[in-house]
């Protein structure tokens, strides 16, 4: 079996294996697909964190394919997705990394509405 991570706003997979190339970690997402960067925050105190860790997922920078805005509510779009953690884009998981660069997620840790 194979495991992805990707949201509908994303576009596309975002941590994903790719073929007879990544080796699989049970449980794992793998790594990350090329260009994208990920950043794990502390939810209590709302810092970065190095691996190995664990915490609240982010991406760093933007990618092809990601949702621009919620039609005719632009501003509830900036808040649910980049005010968490300015200048990253909250997935509102939970994630572990360990030392390789691999990816766990361990669940929602927001609930949010449906956009």
């Amino acid at each position: 079996m194979s495991y992805c991570r990707h949201m509908t706003e994303t576009g596309s997979l975002l941590i994903t294996p790719i073929s007879n190339v990544t080796e699989l970690k049970p449980g794992s997402v793998t790594l990350p697909f090329f260009g994208i960067t990920t950043q794990i925050f502390d939810k209590a105190t709302g810092n970065q964190l190095p691996p190995p860790c664990t915490g609240e997922l982010c991406i760093c920078d933007s990618w092809p394919g990601q949702a621009r805005s919620i039609y005719g509510d632009h501003k509830r779009f900036v808040d649910v997705y980049f005010t968490r953690y300015p200048g990253f884009y909250f997935t509102g998981d939970g994630c572990e990394i360990d030392e390789n660069g691999y990816h766990w997620i361990t669940g929602r840790v927001v609930s949010f509405e449906c956009l």
